[in-house]
């Protein structure tokens, strides 16, 4: 029982292990300390910031297994045509625009993905211009694989192992194995047997069940008279019956209170923890268990995980004199991006041939131009010669709730001179009405809230349908029927709304099976009984059974026989010549083997130890051979942490060696802002070694100025460059960004959403950036 509830426990640990395993850095274990080894993800190189290969660390001895290599910074590389940065969108002022075609390609190696680092994809770079046609993605570590080393227990004779747990996939070890030293005697009660009016007993006695030694010898008790002895009650529990408490004659077996059965309880049904399931982790159902002999009564399964709710972003096409992005696409749920907008660069204008704008009227001169054929925008114009005025009315429009509307005016079609200029009249706007949200039941689908215009009737939030949640079976147990209690057939219900979904049925009564309890003759020992009945399956007595005494033994000695060097011997005993029991049983007396113990030798950290032993001081026989017990190895604990800038030690706690660690050196640190910058000063931020939080660099914030929402790389215009760095700061790029101005939706949290915000603003959607 105690195994399957430690089975059971460590399933329900490890699928919670597993989905926290998806979101947060891993941790295994050291194999020389048990320290958590820490993990650091590689980091891709930018314009302007080296990068760095993933490396692995002991947090507690500082053991390097996996060293962090620099790669070095890749610089900018102009777009062909413009001095526009391609990977990063800085505009290069001071470079002349470059145009190379790619003909010639490096390519950047994959770097495989493991259970303790990260990878990266296989990327495309430009042997001639060093652009980065297509950038390396990291991709995201494999999860560990679970798997269990068994324990050995320790014996008197050999030391064991706990349990560990190590990775299938990588050989990691995330629990390691320690070693269990050799364990006291495993000792057994020779169970005391009492005396009776007929026979001798035997005090209690112990043994080894190992190694077979006698630890505390038995010893013959002299025959006594009648003892009543109490037979214990025994407690029922959840599957096993029990019994009343009663008594008997210890010597002779009467009973003078009869024990009766006590029926078993039953299990106290008790339900485990759902765990809901994520995009990519799996949950787990309730399950259950009794909570009081912890027998796990169904196992908890395991709910697929739900998948990712792909939502695409439409991408933005470019036109004759500004780039454009490509379609991108993300989760809605968990806002993982999948695919990142990437620029198309402006098209150029197509020239067409002359057309009259303006023909000349009234005091006016006319107007001819070339206009580009793509984007209409004016390349060339022409002055045509004045005519006369030609007046037309403009009829007034009424406002609605979304356009607005305008007064009559009049002007000439000719020359355009206004001679009553037309006033807008601003939209009425839409009067909202909330559209109550409606909750889904089991069997019921719902709806989300919306709202409409009351006026217009538009639909300003659609309610969207929610699923109906379906019931959520719970079985009702059977209840098996006995000789006197009806029983119940198996059913469902629902747990949510209680409703049946199998009704339980009754089982009536099985009645008793009667059975004839024959009658038993008396003996020299034993008592005899009467014919009686009882149920054969519930064990009910019906008609008892009546005690018939013992008729009492006819002893005969059997003489003891003296033991030799060789051959045992024997005590002296007796029997009934009537019936033949023995009723002292002569005892073996052993051989003249005089046993001497071979002490054990203890394991050090280098040399190996041997297990106790023993032989015969008179022959020399060895009776118990010595074992070899493994060196311990050194057991290694800090006794001075190692720092950035000096060595530390440590002590083995076996043998006292001491051995000193190298210092770590300043990790390359993290930014941290001591002056927020403001409108009207500057601010400061420090580069800190995140271990002793020493100064390694300087840099001055420069000051805010004005605001201004979506200018994400801060060059005063809010354009298609500012699109891009946001989506690569968004997918992990080393891009500096003005964090304010990037919070379009005006939550303050620089994230998808502002992405989401942006790119929908640039393809002409009705979305205002805040």
């Amino acid at each position: 029982m105690k195994r399957i509830i430690v089975l059971f426990a460590l399933m329900l640990c490890a699928m919670l292990a597993f989905g926290a395993y998806a979101s947060e850095e891993e941790l295994t274990v050291c194999p020389d300390c048990g320290g958590n080894i820490v993990v650091s993800d590689a980091v891709a190189p930018s314009c302007t910031e080296d990068g760095q290969t993933a490396g692995s660390y002991c947090g507690k001895c500082w053991k390097t297994f996996k060293a962090v290599e620099k790669i070095p910074a890749t610089g900018h590389h102009a777009t062909p045509g413009t001095n526009i940065c391609a990977d990063c969108g800085e505009v290069l002022s001071e470079q002349e625009p470059e145009s190379c075609p790619h003909t010639d390609m490096d390519v950047l190696e994959e770097v495989p993905a493991t259970c303790t680092s990260t990878g990266l994809t296989v990327g495309l770079k430009c042997k001639a211009c060093y652009e980065i046609v297509v950038p390396q993605e990291i991709i995201e570590k494999i999860p560990h694989v679970d798997e269990v080393d068994e324990a050995v227990p320790a014996t008197c004779l050999n030391t064991g192992l706990s349990a560990g747990v190590h990775c299938a996939v990588c050989k990691t070890v995330l629990l390691a194995q320690e070693v269990i030293p050799i364990a006291d005697h495993t000792e057994v009660i020779d169970e005391a047997v009492a005396p009776t009016c007929l026979k001798t007993g035997l005090t209690e006695g112990k043994h080894c069940t190992v190694c077979g030694e006698i630890t505390v010898e038995q010893e013959v008790l002299p025959i006594t008279g009648h003892t009543a002895v109490v037979d214990e009650a025994v407690e029922p529990t959840c599957t096993e019956t029990g019994l009343t408490e009663g008594s008997h004659c210890s010597g002779c077996g009467e009973v003078y209170v009869a024990q009766e059965i006590v029926p078993a309880k039953g299990h106290t049904i008790v339900s485990g923890v759902v765990v809901e399931p994520t995009c990519t982790d799996v949950g787990l159902s309730a399950g259950s268990y009794c909570s009081v002999c912890s027998e796990v009564l169904s196992e908890p399964e395991i709910i697929p995980a739900k998948g990712h709710a792909v939502e695409k972003i439409p991408g933005i096409e470019p036109t004759c004199t500004e780039v454009g992005l490509t379609e991108s696409s993300y989760c809605s749920v968990c806002g993982e991006i999948f695919s990142a907008h990437e620029i198309i660069p402006a098209l150029g204008h197509t020239e067409s041939e002359w057309t009259v704008i303006t023909d000349a009227a009234c005091d006016q001169e006319g107007l001819k131009e070339k206009r580009c054929t793509v984007c209409d925008e004016v390349i060339e114009t022409i002055t045509v010669p004045m005519l006369e005025h030609t007046v037309v009315t403009n009829e007034a429009v009424e406002a609605t709730c979304t356009e607005a509307g305008k007064t009559e005016g009049s002007y000439c079609s000719v020359c355009e001179e206004v001679f009553a200029e037309q006033k807008e009249i601003p939209a009425l706007g839409h009067k909202e009405v909330k559209d109550e949200a409606v909750e889904a039941t089991c069997t019921e689908a719902g709806k989300t809230e919306g709202s409409h215009c009351s006026v217009c009737e538009e639909v300003l939030v659609e309610q969207k349908t929610v699923p109906a949640l379906g019931h959520k079976e719970v079985k009702d147990e059977a209840v098996e029927a006995t000789c006197t209690e009806a029983g119940l057939t198996e059913g469902y219900h629902c747990s949510v709304c209680e409703e049946v979904l199998v009704e339980q049925k009754t089982v009536p009564a099985l009645g008793h099976k009667e059975v004839m309890d024959r009658a038993i003759e008396a003996t020299c020992t034993e008592t005899g009984l009467t014919e009686g009945y009882h149920c054969s399956v519930c064990e009910v007595v019906l008609v008892k059974q009546e005690t018939v005494p013992a008729l009492g033994h006819k002893k005969v000695t059997d003489e003891a026989v003296e033991a030799t060097c060789t051959e045992p011997g024997l005590t002296q005993g007796s029997h009934c010549s009537v019936c033949g029991v023995t009723l002292v049983k002569q005892e073996v007396v052993p051989a003249g083997h005089k046993i001497v113990k071979i002490p054990a030798v203890k394991a050090t950290c280098l040399e190996t130890g041997l297990t106790e032993g023993s032989k015969c001081s008179a022959c020399g026989e060895i009776l118990v051979q010595q074992e070899v017990v493994p060196a311990l190895g050194h057991n290694w604990k800090d006794g001075r942490p190692a720092s950035c800038t000096s060595d530390g030690i440590r002590l083995c706690t076996n043998c006292g060696e001491i051995e000193q660690v190298p210092a770590l050196g300043h990790d390359e640190g993290t930014w941290v802002i001591v002056t927020e910058a403001t409108a009207d000063a500057e601010g400061l931020k420090e580069l800190r070694c995140t271990v002793c939080e020493f100064v390694l660099e300087e840099e001055v914030i420069p000051k805010l100025g004005n605001r201004l929402v979506g200018d994400v790389n801060g060059d005063g215009v809010v354009d298609g460059r500012d699109l891009v760095r946001l989506a690569k700061f968004i997918g992990g790029s080393q891009v500096d960004i003005t964090e304010e101005n990037a919070t379009v939706n005006g939550d303050t949290v620089v994230d998808g959403r502002d992405l989401i915000r942006l790119a929908k603003y640039f393809g002409g959607h009705s979305v205002e950036l805040k």
